[in-house]
């Protein structure tokens, strides 16, 4: 019972730490209503060792390798958000309409086809729906709402990658 107390006061102490420090962030960032949960913060993703510059590129080329896409120009943007317990990374292909997520992972095999393998692969139109409860249940649909919050606060706040044709 003991241990159960101290657990609870640590995850307590921590989310209040996180929110003092980035509370400033939070009162100006005004993230869109479709959030929910809010998160606490955004993050670069470049600006992180997991994510660094060089590795979203990479990433980002890997990905239009697998799609065969890579012999025009294509325009992402990256964002991170932060949430007290997790934290994630969104890319928007602006030309393919569609939001991927990008998880990081302890197993570095893992985050080497964490993007082409992304659970979350949502594409406007496809695995968007105009109300909530059009979702009914689905583990794979989101709000068209959502899905433009994202895209636009990336455009606002993320980092935009445009790369040109390779082989």
């Amino acid at each position: 019972m003991q241990n159960k107390l101290i657990c609870q006061f640590k995850s307590l102490l921590s989310a209040i730490v996180l929110s003092i420090f980035t509370f400033p962030a939070c009162a100006k960032d005004n993230f869109p209503r479709a959030f929910d949960p809010t998160p606490i913060a955004r993050f670069k993703p470049s600006n992180t060792f997991v994510y660094g510059p060089s590795k979203s590129q990479l990433h980002l080329k890997k990905l239009l390798l697998t799609e065969h896409k890579n012999k025009r120009n294509n325009h992402f943007c990256v964002i991170g958000y932060v949430w007290s317990d997790n934290e994630i990374a969104w890319v928007h292909w602006v030309e393919e309409k569609r939001l991927i997520l990008w998880e990081q992972s302890d197993d570095m095999r893992s985050f080497e086809t964490s993007l082409t393998n992304s659970r979350r692969d949502l594409k406007l139109g496809v695995d968007t729906v105009e109300k909530p409860e059009d979702i009914n249940g689905s583990t794979y649909l989101v709000t068209r709402e959502w899905w433009q919050a994202v895209a636009q606060d990336c455009a606002k706040h993320g980092q935009k990658i445009t790369l040109k044709p390779f082989i």
